[in-house]
C-alpha cells in the first residue's frame, strides 16, 4: 500500500500535521511503540484568577459595558480611591489585556451573570 496515502488518511482522521505523523511513525518503527506524552504547561503564570474575572464581569455590568479605558479607569478608583482591595491586582490591568480577557472568556461569565441575576 502506498505510504503517502496513509498519511494522507490517518491526517484526516486524526488531524495531526504530516510532521507529527511522520515523527510518531519513525518513533514506532525505532521502538515498537507510540508513547503518548500530555500537553506541557506554556510556562506564563495566570496573572488574573479566575475571582478577578468574575469581579471584571461583574464590574462591566454594574457600569453597562463602558469602553476599556473606562473598565480600567474604574478598577483603579476602586482600588486606589475607595480601598476595596479586591481590585488591587485590576489595578494593574492594562487595556490590552483587558481586550484579550474579553475575547477569552470574560463574555462567557458575563452572560452567566446576566441570566443568573434577573433584573
Amino acid at each position: 500500500m502506498n505510504k503517502g496515502l496513509i498519511k494522507r488518511f490517518l491526517m484526516k482522521v486524526t488531524g495531526y500535521s504530516r510532521a507529527q505523523l511522520s515523527r510518531l511513525m519513525g518513533q514506532h518503527k525505532d521502538t515498537g511503540k507510540i508513547e503518548w506524552k500530555p500537553h506541557r504547561h506554556n510556562g506564563f503564570a495566570k496573572k488574573y484568577s479566575d475571582k478577578d474575572i468574575r469581579l471584571l464581569a461583574k464590574t462591566d455590568q454594574q457600569h453597562e459595558t463602558p469602553c476599556g479605558h473606562a473598565v480600567k479607569k474604574l478598577c483603579e478608583h476602586a482600588y486606589e480611591v475607595y480601598g476595596e482591595n479586591e481590585y488591587q491586582n485590576l489595578s494593574q490591568l492594562s487595556v490590552s489585556h483587558l481586550k484579550l480577557i474579553i475575547d477569552s472568556q470574560f463574555l462567557k461569565i458575563t452572560k452567566y451573570l446576566l441570566n443568573s441575576n434577573p433584573v
